[in-house]
């Protein structure tokens, strides 16, 4: 009598065995071994029983169904075997040989997971259950307060302020909780609601300009100033995403999302209209006329289109390398919601203020908390 169907179908879902998985499919096989009469094999006998019953059939029959469910990467150590029994030795050896080695490598692959931020979040956390199963079959279940401690430990340093919320959770969270709290953070930061005014406005910015009318240097994405995410640029997952607001199309020294309130509600209500000049005068008395408007943008544009644009802006009473960011960021939130009307080379004196100053004002920023 051969092995019933419904004995072999139960080994379809089981993971296929390899140094790694021994620990944990063995029992299974044990089992399976036991419902077909063939204690000898998990018994490791030195040969197949004849008698009382002779074992021969079913054996022949287990060479194949064994040999099918070994991870391919190890089928070159079963090569020339012709008994279920003697494939099963080989199986043991080779894992059980291997087992310390490939669990220290797991244990580093553990403790050391990297978190690659170009891939969803869900991706790094099931990485990190994965790895916690794999130990499982040697037999060792890292405990739950362990995964989160790796789990928190490995996260990349974008997400250092999801990583310092969870720190300051009173009690202290379970893993399910970390690992929801990492999900939704990751999510809220993404998926803005559609209803802002300013993702609305960037957007439809993006879709009339394009997203690469105004260069920036390659080497931004690397700038960051201050601790609150303030003046970063690029996204590291990709050259033309906004680092702060998620979206494509634009970069973070061209978005408003995460400006002071008062400077987002002075580009969504619109900015004062200027007197500009709109005779075949020069582009010096345009700006000189621009220059009367009251508004920082104005005389940014001014000073810009004078070739006066230097450091801080002109015609402010101060050295603040913060304040001419912000007027430098204040012209180039409203050329993008078309509440002003100023050329490329604006725009690009624009660009080239706000790198500049951002560098120095995280200088003076260092240098004040030293």
């Amino acid at each position: 009598m051969g092995i019933a169907s419904h004995h072999i179908a139960s080994l379809e879902n089981v993971e296929l065995i390899s140094p790694s998985t021994y620990g944990s499919v063995s029992k299974i096989w044990n089992m399976f071994f036991t419902g077909i009469g063939a204690n000898y094999v998990r018994e490791f006998t030195d040969k197949v029983p004849t008698a009382p019953v002779d074992k021969t059939a079913i054996d022949t029959e287990l060479v194949l169904i064994i040999y099918a469910r070994v991870h391919p990467d190890y089928h070159h150590h079963l090569d020339g075997l012709t008994s279920g029994l003697k494939i099963w030795h080989a199986v043991r050896d080779f894992c059980v040989t291997t087992n310390l080695q490939n669990q220290v490598n797991i244990w580093h692959r553990f403790t050391h997971v990297h978190h690659d931020i170009d891939r969803p979040i869900g991706v790094y956390i099931s990485q990190v259950d994965s790895l916690v199963r794999a130990l499982e079959g040697f037999g060792y279940r890292p405990s739950t307060t362990f995964h989160l401690y790796t789990l928190l430990d490995n996260l990349d340093s974008t997400y250092r302020s999801v990583r310092s919320a969870i720190y300051n959770m009173s009690p202290i969270p379970t893993l399910e909780t970390v690992k929801a709290k990492i999900a939704s953070e990751c999510v809220d930061h993404a998926d803005l609601d559609s209803d802002d005014p300013v993702v609305k406005t960037e957007g439809a910015y993006a879709a009339r300009f394009g997203s690469s009318q105004y260069p920036h240097r390659s080497g931004g994405s690397n700038r960051t100033s201050g601790d609150d995410g303030k003046f970063q640029w690029c996204s590291a997952n990709h050259p033309d995403q906004c680092r702060r607001c998620g979206r494509t199309g634009h970069i973070s020294d061209r978005c408003i999302h995460d400006m002071p309130q008062h400077v987002k509600d002075w580009v969504i209500s619109g900015a004062p209209k200027s007197g500009r000049n709109h005779s075949d005068d020069s582009d010096t008395t345009a700006a000189a006329s621009v220059a009367e408007a009251d508004s920082p943008p104005m005389a940014f544009a001014a000073s810009a289109q004078s070739g006066t644009l230097s450091g801080p802006l002109p015609g402010r009473a101060t050295h603040s390398h913060a304040n001419a960011l912000e007027h430098a960021f204040n012209l180039v939130a409203a050329a993008q919601v078309g509440k002003i009307s100023v050329d490329r080379g604006v725009l690009q004196a624009a660009f080239k203020c706000i790198e500049g100053n951002a560098e120095a004002y995280a200088r003076e920023q260092i240098n004040l908390g030293e």
